[in-house]
């Protein structure tokens, strides 16, 4: 039988220096007759997709990690203690029209104005600003709450000026914002109620389980691929290894996805998952954009035309309702988003100096552009969670063209029992890890009958890897956050 030979000089990773003899014959040649090839396999293999970076895990991974304690922490965190009142629906009206020196009335919005036992923000003698929009002398109109009447939400407020001179010439519209005065009385009075003062409120973060699994033959580890070495010629790596790395890659990738996008489980038809014995209800937690869609800051950008530098004094003043005072501020962009800010902002993009985040950030190879406009500075990260088209940068899903901003502060807390408190960042991932039962990532095999030197666990010639872990993310203060959403989405 002829056959071919190769130069069995030693093939390095990525570079073949074999050559084929004059006994060499082609493989039309070899169809027409009985000859047989050696079968031969290169020892690499050749990466035809890039794998990218996590992005949103980056952004947070480089935390100090801390500990649950089990499957939930509770934050106590406190409320603006200074609010505004939203105009409600009195009749499909707002506050009323009225004349000089003449009472108006109207109501409170339902949902932000009331607490749990239908208790208003607003009390009998509080005082209210009426903006100069709709005064009937062009000028800032101060009212009083004079009388309160009615149940539960629907409370009617009656208001009247104290300027004689005062009125509404204009219908003040449902769902303005009303600034709030002092509480007045006269000589002799007594004290306000108590009103509806929300100072606290409970923020419960919960872990969720997430895994991943791999599945080899016996025999697979020893073939060809044995002998291909790491680049700087260190451990072997072979089929095994390999699919053990892609099994962390995957479970990570999804893992910070899921930080990102992830919803809380409440539907009654959730899936049920096997145990040893019966099944176990899924539980899922919130990711940060959902946390961030329910207690954060909504800017709606014109998707019709392209991003204005100026446009960041509208975020200025949204950080202002929420008392930012941090000045320095990150920006986690979809790359249409991204887009739309280097391309309208290249005249403002400045020289900086470097902090920890932005070096952070160059280690890791992830792209931002710093812009100063008025008092803030903002550190634009174009992150590839966003970018991936097996993931969430698939058009029809949007988030390419969303970004949230958040301020690089931290907050002072006391964890897992500690007589003092600690600089904590707003955002971060924590794991279930206490009394010796570390929950981070759990790894190893369950194997069978193979040559992979470990204790038999049962007959078949196979090993299963498995990795697992129960983590959960934490969020603070997500009212200073901003999110960033197209007015339209693309759909292509």
């Amino acid at each position: 039988m002829a056959e071919f030979t190769t130069n069995t000089t030693a093939i390095d990773s990525k570079v073949f220096t074999g050559k084929l003899d004059s006994s060499y014959i082609t493989a039309r040649q070899a169809a027409n007759s009985s000859l047989e090839f050696r079968k031969t396999l290169w020892p690499d293999i050749v990466k035809t997709y890039g794998k990218g970076y996590y992005g949103f895990m980056d952004l947070i991974s480089n935390k100090t990690p801390f500990n649950f304690e089990g499957s939930s922490i509770t934050v106590v965190e406190e409320n603006k203690l200074d609010y505004t009142v939203k105009v409600g629906t009195n009749a499909g009206a707002g506050i009323a029209v009225a004349g000089a020196n003449v009472a108006t009335t109207f109501k409170l919005d339902k949902t932000t104005d009331y607490d749990s036992a239908n208790n208003p923000r607003l009390r009998v003698g509080d005082t209210i600003y009426i903006p100069r929009a709709y005064t009937g002398t062009g000028e800032v109109a101060m009212y009083q709450v004079k009388s309160i009447a009615g149940a539960t939400n629907e409370l009617i407020f009656t208001a009247v000026p104290l300027n004689e001179l005062d009125s509404i010439a204009t219908e003040v519209p449902i769902g303005t914002k009303i600034v709030v005065g002092a509480w007045k009385t006269g000589t002799g009075g007594g004290q306000p109620g108590v009103g509806y003062l929300p100072y606290l409120s409970n923020r419960t973060f919960y872990t969720q389980i997430t895994g991943e699994s791999f599945f080899i033959e016996g025999g697979v580890k020893s073939i060809a691929l044995e002998t291909m070495l790491k680049k700087n010629g260190a451990a072997q790596k072979d089929f095994l290894t390999e699919g053990l790395f892609n099994m962390e890659f995957m479970f990570d990738k999804r893992q910070d996805r899921d930080l990102y996008s992830s919803q809380t489980t409440t539907a009654s038809s959730a899936a049920t998952m096997a145990k040893e014995t019966g099944t176990s209800a899924t539980k899922s937690r919130d990711g940060y954009r959902q946390i961030l869609g329910k207690r954060g800051q909504i800017w709606n950008y014109d998707s019709s035309q392209n991003f204005d530098i100026f446009k960041l004094d509208q975020i200025d003043e949204i950080f202002d309702t929420q008392d930012v005072t941090e000045k320095n501020i990150i920006v986690g962009c979809g790359p249409d988003l991204f887009k739309r800010v280097e391309n309208g902002s290249l005249d403002f993009i400045k020289e900086y100096s470097k902090s920890d985040f932005m070096e952070n950030m160059e280690s890791i190879g992830v792209q931002f552009k710093v812009v100063t406009k008025g008092t803030r500075t903002y550190t634009f990260v174009c992150l590839d969670t966003f970018r991936d088209q097996t993931g969430l940068g698939r058009v029809e899903l949007g988030y390419r063209e969303e970004g949230f901003m958040t301020p690089a502060s931290t907050v002072s807390v006391r964890m897992n029992g500690a007589t003092t408190a600690t600089p904590f960042d707003k955002l971060q991932i924590g794991y279930r890890n206490n009394t010796g039962e570390n929950r981070t990532r759990m790894m190893g095999p369950i194997s069978g009958v193979n040559g992979y030197g470990l204790p038999f666990q049962h007959q078949w010639d196979t090993s299963t890897w498995h990795i697992r872990s129960e983590s959960g993310l934490i969020a603070l203060c997500v009212n200073q956050d901003i999110l960033m959403k197209p007015t339209v989405y693309r759909t292509a």
